[in-house]
């Protein structure tokens, strides 16, 4: 019996160590994120963005660098904190084998004041996202005012709009075929087999986000040809057929995902936790 509260007792502190380093992590990210693009930032509103001359320049180009970091910053974030909720799962089990009261008790404080206490890696998380949305719309802002000098005489506006939906769903496909490899690698336990019908809705979805893209592309491009600067284009934007249905096609593989990703997480067959874990 001694034994194996020592071995429990030592394990405990494993988690405690490992879910304080996931924590200084995450905020050692944020920090470094938010420096690079203050630095990065700085460098571009010297360059007089706003002005006449912006519209020939390519200064917005460094942009990217805090785009593509923040995106990168936001994966470590989720994946830091996916650890962190496992740790955490695992030393409540642990203190009901040790009769310790540390986390059950701050636990039952923080689900009773969700709003008062807030998760760190939450907040985090949150505020590269916001980060990189307003980069993006930086970058978008600089392309709305460059002539159409991309490659068959298009504007460069729809061709970055419409890669963001087309690179999210390519990235998924990757994911699906990719994670199939990496239960092989990685665990040991037998998997079921994935069924017809899931390759059948994963090719839809794939289908839907291409289609969506090409037409969201599309309009962008027909609607930034008709209407001049400083006029208003959204309405003549949703106005076109094409918009309208890669924004349909759009809602529809977001509800594609929100519908079927809860049931993948909670089926221990298909990779998600047990029943127990939830």
């Amino acid at each position: 019996m001694t034994d194996d509260w020592d071995r429990h007792l030592e394990e405990y502190k494993l988690c405690e160590e490992a879910r304080h380093h996931h924590e200084r992590t995450m905020w050692q990210l944020l920090g470094f994120y938010l420096a690079v693009t203050g630095v990065l930032l700085n460098f571009w509103l010297q360059a007089d963005p706003y002005t006449e001359v912006a519209q020939r320049s390519d200064s917005f180009l460094i942009l990217f660098i805090p785009l593509f970091l923040g995106i990168f910053t936001a994966g470590a974030l989720v994946k830091h904190k996916f650890f962190w909720r496992l740790e955490l799962r695992r030393s409540v089990e642990l203190e009901k084998l040790l009769d310790f009261q540390r986390e059950r008790v701050f636990l039952q404080e923080l689900y009773s004041r969700p709003l008062r206490y807030l998760r760190s890696g939450e907040m985090a998380l949150l505020a590269v996202v916001l980060t990189v949305v307003g980069i993006g719309y930086l970058i978008g802002r600089s392309l709305w005012f460059k002539p159409p000098t991309a490659p068959g005489g298009i504007f460069w506006f729809p061709i970055y709009v419409a890669a963001i939906p087309a690179g999210m769903t390519a990235y998924g496909a990757y994911r699906i075929l990719k994670v199939d490899r990496e239960r092989t690698l990685e665990d040991a336990t037998p998997r079921r087999d994935r069924t017809r019908k899931f390759w059948i809705l994963t090719a839809i979805g794939i289908g839907i986000g291409a289609v969506a893209s090409v037409l969201l592309g599309w309009s962008l491009e027909l609607a930034r040809a008709a209407v001049p600067f400083g006029v208003a284009v959204v309405p003549l934007w949703l106005g076109l057929w094409q918009a309208q249905i890669s924004l349909a096609l759009l809602i529809l593989q977001l509800g594609m995902l929100a519908h079927f990703e809860p049931r993948r997480k909670s089926d221990p067959q298909q990779g998600g936790p047990a029943p127990h874990d939830k």
